[in-house]
């Protein structure tokens, strides 16, 4: 294996559910490959894949997906990587945008 196939193992998925669970994901993402190791955050997550080739079937097959009425933003990248302050801040602000519809809504 490459250093650059190493590298892209990972996809990023932004724009989930904040109450997403691992289970969740590897329900949907896993039947694309075996999946090393997963990691969430509020509203997004990553997801590293025993093989590049997994990762890149995974990105291809579930791009454009859409979650409780929000498409998801899915990237390949670097295992490891983390987005940057900018990217955290827009999916921040997202969040507060959708719990404030959502309280909406609810009146």
């Amino acid at each position: 294996m490459t250093d650059s196939e190493s590298k892209r193992r990972s996809i990023f998925i932004g724009g989930l559910p904040v109450d997403i669970t691992e289970h969740e994901i590897k329900k949907i993402w896993g039947r694309y490959g075996d999946i090393h190791k997963i990691y969430i955050k509020r509203g997004y997550s990553f997801v590293e894949f025993r093989s590049a080739a997994d990762a890149e079937e995974a990105l291809r097959k579930t791009r454009g997906m859409e979650m409780q009425k929000e498409i998801l933003t899915i990237n390949l990248c670097s295992a490891g990587e983390e987005p940057s302050s900018r990217d955290r801040d827009r999916d921040r602000d997202r969040d507060r945008d959708r719990d404030k519809d959502r309280d909406r809504d609810r009146d």
